[in-house]
């Protein structure tokens, strides 16, 4: 849509030269197609980030936490000051980042496992 929108203006631009409104709606609908362009995300370069190389056993719970859901899972988690967790995307193709709030992290009262409980 945003390329079609971006040689049509073109076209107008170009072909109705001579007239006055041509190349005004010509640039109408460039602004429109720049305004409407993909943009690409990007990781926020003030939080800590963690790929999968360092963080093996987090990468593997969220794994099967996004399998369980039906979703694709986080490439890259980044911890925020928020009291929040989203999902974000960055990259041309479109990787997922999750960013947890550090805050809520810690409020979040720690599990006890069954297999780690120790016996009487």
């Amino acid at each position: 849509m945003t390329a079609t929108l971006f040689i049509g203006s073109g076209l107008l631009m170009i072909v109705g030269w001579h007239t006055v409104v041509q190349p005004m709606m010509g640039l109408a609908l460039l602004g429109l197609a720049l305004a409407l362009r993909p943009r690409t995300g990007r990781l926020n370069p003030d939080l800590p980030s963690l790929r999968e190389e360092g963080a093996p056993a987090l990468f593997n719970l969220l794994g099967r936490i996004a399998e369980t859901c039906g979703v694709r899972p986080p490439e890259t988690v980044q911890f925020a000051a928020e009291f929040s967790v989203t999902v974000t995307h960055y990259g041309f193709s479109r990787k997922r980042c999750l960013v947890v709030g550090l805050p809520l992290w810690a409020v979040y009262p720690p599990q006890s496992s069954p297999t780690l409980a120790k016996a009487p």
